[in-house]
């Protein structure tokens, strides 16, 4: 039997990998990192010590954000980390401290409580006299210091674009190492050309692997991940441990996603939205033409993508027609029909200016609004003229009746679901954007401004 159907078979003897899977890396790394806290904490519980391979690459360092707080919250203050080992799956042979090595990672662990001499560090070229001392040594402190039975309680693990693992890459001969824990890697595929890695031995024994990866350049990987173990073709579907989770981000798993009424940010997926600022606009020159020129913006509290959208498009359309806004009649209030009315029933408490007439950022907030205003006597439209936005049914019962930008909504989720329909039966790499123009609706809350 060749070294990868050994390897092969180990793997295929182990349980198949479960997934997590949310939307961002952020998340299912901090996902992995809590339940690696969780190990840990019953690892030193049971024998005293818990062991944890870290890994690099984009995985490594979203895992490296999330860990320390992890693990201060996992924690007892009576066990500390005093009791923590950190081990690397892999490693580049450089420097001590070289921007390219691994255990960089380790920084805010060992600030969290790991003792340094916890951490155990490959020697670089300035110690070992090269790559294949320095994979030996490695294997002489993993023998003295490493988990019982060479067992770790949990390996991270970062996939390539190319499903490698560790520096187990494609068709490499490291990749087919059985019978040792450590490897030398020679002529890397991915720079740095010399590397030590763990072998699939380490893995195929350890308690809990977790495969993390986020993106849809891993997308391809982590499908080869997850069929049947292949050591020559995708490394990672060999990445198998006596438990073995696979924490994947929406691109990553390959889940088309389409974005409704927000943007992504940070993140490539189709989106269908409204186009608020544009909405903000039809509203403000709406006021404009009935010959209003001190407008007055009342904005919600939460400053989310569309309010913030909205603030633009009304900056920009008076801008656009040569009007200066007032800072003085740009009101925060919360977004809902009774916080605003509250916290408009304060500000017409406390002044005795206000401008002719307010763009608001959405019905509710307009709404408790023209109460607070007919709480105190004004006449609505012909003291004050309010616009809002979204079309709420509540707008149109109202006295008076609520000028306001209508959402389609329901074109909106038609979109949306049209297009999630096309990226299941055709998945694209080429991401669109739709944005959906809004219509004004034209009630009775609006008049030419009265003279006071």
């Amino acid at each position: 039997m060749s070294a990868a159907d050994l390897i092969e078979e180990r793997a295929a003897g182990l349980p198949a990998a479960s997934i997590v899977r949310r939307p961002s890396l952020d998340e299912v790394c901090a996902l992995a990192a809590g339940r690696t806290a969780d190990l840990l904490v019953e690892a030193v519980d049971a024998r005293g010590t818990g062991h944890l391979a870290l890994t690099g690459g984009s995985a490594g360092i979203a895992l490296a954000r999330a860990l320390p707080a992890a693990l201060t919250a996992g924690f007892r203050p009576s066990q500390g980390l005093e009791g923590i080992h950190l081990w690397f799956g892999d490693e580049r042979f450089v420097p001590a401290g070289h921007a390219d090595r691994n255990d960089l990672l380790a920084a805010g662990l060992v600030e969290a409580g790991v003792p340094e001499a916890n951490v155990h560090r490959l020697c670089g070229p300035e110690r070992a006299a090269d790559v294949d001392d320095a994979a030996g040594r490695l294997a002489a402190d993993l023998a003295a210091a490493g988990p019982a039975q060479g067992r770790f309680d949990v390996v991270h693990l970062g996939v390539g674009p190319d499903a490698h693992v560790c520096s187990l890459f494609p068709g490499h001969p490291a990749a087919r190492t059985t019978g040792a824990d450590v490897v030398a890697v020679r002529s890397s595929p991915k720079p740095p050309s010399e590397r030590v890695s763990l072998t699939f031995d380490v893995l195929h024994r350890a308690r809990c692997v977790m495969v993390v990866a986020g993106g849809g350049g891993k997308a391809e990987a982590a499908r080869a991940g997850l069929g049947a173990p292949d050591a020559a073709g995708a490394p990672a579907s060999c990445a198998r441990g006596l438990t073995t989770t696979w924490y994947l981000d929406d691109a990553a798993a390959g889940v088309p996603v389409v974005f409704v009424d927000r943007e992504p940010v940070g993140y490539r997926s189709d989106a269908i939205r409204h186009d608020d600022a544009a909405g903000a606009g039809l509203a403000v020159t709406h006021l404009i033409e009935h010959g209003h020129k001190r407008i007055g913006y009342l904005s919600g509290g939460l400053r989310i993508q569309n309010f913030q959208a909205r603030e633009r498009g009304f900056r920009l359309a008076m801008e656009a027609h040569g009007l200066a806004v007032d800072e003085r009649f740009l009101f925060e209030v919360p977004p809902s029909i009774q916080g605003s009315h509250e916290r408009m029933l304060q500000i017409l408490a406390e002044r005795c200016e206000m401008p002719t007439a307010f763009f608001a950022d959405n019905d509710m907030i307009a709404l408790g609004a023209m109460q607070a205003f007919q709480t105190h006597g004004w006449r609505l439209p012909e003291d004050v003229s309010i616009v809002g936005f979204d079309d709420i049914s509540f707008g149109e019962v109202f006295s008076p009746g609520l000028t306001t930008v209508r959402v389609h909504k329901k074109e909106l989720g038609r979109l949306a679901v049209k297009r999630l329909i096309e990226l299941i039966k055709k998945p694209r790499a080429v991401k669109t954007r739709i944005e959906i123009v809004n219509d004004l609706v034209v009630r009775g809350s609006v008049a030419a401004p009265r003279e006071r």
